[in-house]
């Protein structure tokens, strides 16, 4: 998931001013040709959207991901975010999402973290 976080912990801390790595394995039920990530910081039931360095997976050279993805076989996403210095300290819902070519949800994970 994150670097430094654990499916154990409460809270995933995020260190504003540092590099957060973000990996997800997944496997689509369905052949997808065009794949793109979502990233959105949950605050009151309000997503607010994390501009991504690149949110087209299939163009990410750093994403581990060749397009087109086949139906059934496991893929590896990785991705590398700055969390700002002047993005505020608080408690936050993460959620991240993979959209295929007609805009269907492919994966969506959601968990806490915290911004400081």
């Amino acid at each position: 998931m994150i670097s430094g976080c654990s499916t154990s912990d409460e809270k995933c801390i995020l260190v504003r001013g540092t590099n957060a790595t973000m990996s997800i394995d997944f496997t689509p039920n369905k052949d997808i040709s065009q794949l793109t990530a979502r990233v959105y910081g949950v605050l009151t039931m309000v997503p607010i959207p994390f501009p991504l360095r690149q949110p087209d997976v299939c163009k990410d050279s750093n994403a581990g991901i060749k397009c087109p993805l086949h139906k059934d076989q496991l893929y590896h996403y990785s991705t590398m975010m700055f969390l700002e210095k002047s993005f505020p300290s608080l408690n936050v819902k993460i959620k991240w999402e993979f959209l295929n070519e007609n805009n269907e949800k492919i994966v969506c994970l959601e968990f806490p973290a915290k911004l400081k």
